[in-house]
């Protein structure tokens, strides 16, 4: 623990993660990899003020499907090579294109599918963000492949680790 401080409201806030291209996880990590009590603060703050969730799964109970992270990537590439899931606007700032997702109906789908994948690890969150950086050379997918190292970082501070992966 930083400071051997807990970490308060954590695992609420780490729901809403995704808003800014994981700028506060990746500000957390940097923080708690430091030991810097102002940054991971910094990182809470800004996670606090840009909270989104953009899962569709809000309150709900789901089941884990049979569907694991490698296919759920082949299924993901399918639709986009098939015209299926355009590319969100590169106009905007990123919570704008956040926020499209966490409304669009086909996007929630996708969202959804990927929650409930039985092999969800970080390792396999890594792989997969990296796979997709790979892909698509696209800055956005870095920042979740940096935010995959954050991550780790963070994890031993969360007391729901799937919640938190998922």
């Amino acid at each position: 623990m930083v400071l051997g401080k807990e970490i308060p409201r954590i695992d609420e806030l780490a729901k809403g993660i995704s808003a800014g291209v994981f700028h506060a996880l990746i500000r957390m990590g940097y923080g708690f990899d430091a030991q810097d009590v102002s940054e991971v603060s910094a990182g809470l703050a800004c996670l606090a003020s840009s909270y989104l969730e953009v899962t569709s799964n809000k309150g709900k109970t789901f089941r884990v499907s049979s569907q694991t992270v490698a296919d759920f990537i082949k299924g993901l590439l399918a639709r986009r090579l098939a015209g299926e899931l355009d590319a969100l606007p590169s106009e905007g700032v990123i919570f704008e294109r956040m926020d499209i997702t966490a409304q669009e109906k086909m996007r929630q789908k996708v969202i959804s599918e990927a929650y409930r994948v039985c092999d969800l690890s970080l390792e396999k969150v890594t792989e997969m963000n990296l796979d997709v950086f790979l892909r698509a050379n696209n800055f956005t997918a870095l920042h979740a492949v940096t935010a995959s190292h954050a991550a780790r970082l963070v994890l031993p501070y969360v007391s729901d680790h799937e919640g938190f992966v998922r």
